[in-house]
């Protein structure tokens, strides 16, 4: 109950956008549903590259480093005084500026991915999860072919992740009523969907499919 009821409060607390993360690990797949088979290699090629252009116009900064102070080698003598004096401490670097750079970067490309009508889909265990959405703290993929309508109401399998890549992942199904505007996970009880936050837009991303 605890574990569904964080899930719940992490779609209404925090803002979504559009967001397909990408990646060149073996993870998922880009697909553009416009085009036929036999153009999707060469048209992929284009577009990547046209986006990785976009992409690297962000330049990325070096890491913040500082060396440490040498010790002292008072007192000492011989081979220890030798070794001593030949040690030159290790610099220490933070790369947290590098890190937001290149999440920016990633962003870039995908924003222009998508906006060229590319979608990634992610394999993940028990079927493909399309990565549709992301707010301050989580991630958000739904599964292909879960996605259900009775009169007015919707219901899909989703799963979200930490975006820190740190933490338990959590996937249930979303059942959404559109009568009163109200939503719940798994067994827990309705409560209403607040006008932009992250169940909102789930909601109309689950609308855009086929059913």
């Amino acid at each position: 109950m605890k574990l569904v009821t964080v899930i719940t409060f992490s779609l209404i607390l925090s803002s979504c956008q559009t967001f397909q993360k990408y990646t060149l690990k073996d993870t998922g797949y880009w697909k553009n549903a416009t085009l036929a088979a036999g153009e999707i290699q060469l048209e992929f090629s284009k577009i990547k590259s046209i986006c990785n252009v976009e992409s690297y116009k962000l330049p990325i900064p070096s890491p913040s480093c500082v060396q440490p102070p040498r010790k002292s080698c008072a007192g000492m003598t011989g081979f220890a005084l030798g070794l001593c004096q030949g040690y030159t401490p290790k610099m220490r670097c933070d790369y947290s500026s590098v890190n937001i750079a290149k999440q920016a970067r990633s962003e870039i490309f995908s924003s222009c991915m998508q906006a060229n009508g590319w979608q990634f889909y992610r394999n993940g265990i028990g079927g493909v999860f399309e990565y549709i959405a992301y707010n301050g703290n989580y991630k958000f993929f739904i599964k292909l072919g879960s996605v259900t309508k009775s009169g007015n109401m919707y219901s899909a399998i989703i799963r979200q992740k930490p975006k820190n890549s740190s933490g338990a992942i959590h996937q249930g199904m979303y059942v959404f009523n559109t009568d009163n505007n109200t939503f719940k996970v798994d067994s827990e009880s309705y409560i209403n969907i607040p006008k932009g936050s992250p169940a909102e837009f789930l909601l109309n991303r689950i609308k855009d499919y086929n059913l």
